[in-house]
């Protein structure tokens, strides 16, 4: 593990350094420096009005998709806080916080089904009052697992399901299929668990055709929310290095492009879309999957409270300024 910091004007970085083996040994973030009112989950990840914080229980890894700069970070290891550990930070932030709600923002916390099993049984056995989101991949969770989740406090799934062609995932590396996707998205809803799914635009090969299949994918899928994101080859990616070795990228790249939600035009990693057409799709898929009568009336029949109420309006106001956003060249 590296670290780059700025000394006197002068940029210094660390000869490599070892990943600390055990977790547990890493003391709980120190909250009560932070005033906690500041931060508070996005519209597509929040699940109810209580206070929330995020919480990560594991480092790393497994896959090696393209885009991603995980394994430039963590080097495709992956370490594990126990599960005892993981419960003890949750419970230190029911009591001494009053947080109920929590993010977890591990890679994959379904990837060890036996570590998630035990922290969802530790979470029932303690009766914690709490609610949760994590990421996950399509071909990580079963029913056993999920059954687990439910009753622990879990209330919704975010999936990278990144594509509808099956093309782009292979070019991806995702390893991963359409159909795992399809049929994950219905398992999870079985055990009433809503779902969040992040969808990619421009990815290398991508084409009309190919967004096409995107869309029509999210909007089959009863997606409680859906994100659509254009492609970008983050610095430390294997995407970033292709982009750079065929002329995607130039030294004067503006750093805010790389950002994931940003008003300068975005960066290409293939020739068969433009800048203008991505930006386009984009936009039309954000309005075609949030604008459809079936969705507009679900989401209505959750307005069940005043905060689901803000929620929904911080959610539409995020909406507007990707549809009505100007990119600037």
């Amino acid at each position: 593990m590296d670290y780059i910091i700025k000394k006197n004007g002068e940029i210094l970085n660390s000869p490599h350094r070892e990943f600390i083996p055990d977790l547990d040994s890493i003391p709980f973030p120190a909250r009560d420096l932070l005033d906690l009112k500041l931060y508070y989950s996005a519209p597509t990840k929040k699940l109810t009005s209580d206070d929330s914080t995020s919480i990560l229980t594991s480092r790393g890894c497994a896959f090696d998709c393209i885009h991603c700069v995980s394994k430039s970070i963590w080097h495709r290891r992956i370490r594990y806080r126990s599960a005892e550990n993981v419960v003890a930070e949750i419970e230190e932030c029911i009591n001494k916080f009053n947080i109920k709600e929590f993010s977890i923002l591990d890679d994959n916390f379904t990837l060890n089904k036996d570590r998630a099993i035990k922290i969802c049984q530790q979470i029932i056995n303690k009766k914690l009052p709490i609610a949760w989101i994590c990421f996950s991949r399509s071909d990580t969770i079963n029913e056993e697992l999920l059954a687990l989740m439910e009753g622990a406090g879990c209330k919704k799934i975010s999936l990278g399901l990144e594509s509808g062609s099956q093309k782009i995932l292979d070019l991806m590396r995702k390893q991963n299929t359409v159909e795992s996707a399809k049929k994950a998205v219905k398992l999870i809803q079985k055990y009433n668990i809503k779902v969040h799914a992040s969808f990619m635009f421009g990815n290398i090969g991508e084409t009309t055709e190919t967004i096409k299949e995107t869309i029509k994918l999210a909007k089959n899928l009863s997606l409680d929310n859906a994100t659509f994101f254009i492609t970008c080859p983050v610095p430390g990616s294997d995407l970033y290095y292709y982009a750079k070795q065929n002329g995607f990228i130039k030294d004067n790249t503006p750093w805010e492009a790389f950002a994931p939600l940003t008003n300068v035009a975005p960066i290409v990693v293939q020739n068969n879309l433009t800048q203008e057409e991505l930006v386009r799709w984009q936009k039309r898929a954000f309005r075609e999957f949030y604008l459809r009568p079936k969705y507009v009336l679900y989401k209505i029949k959750q307005l069940n409270s005043i905060d689901a109420f803000k929620t929904l309006m911080e959610g539409f106001r995020v909406f507007y300024r990707i549809i009505f956003k100007k990119n600037k060249k």
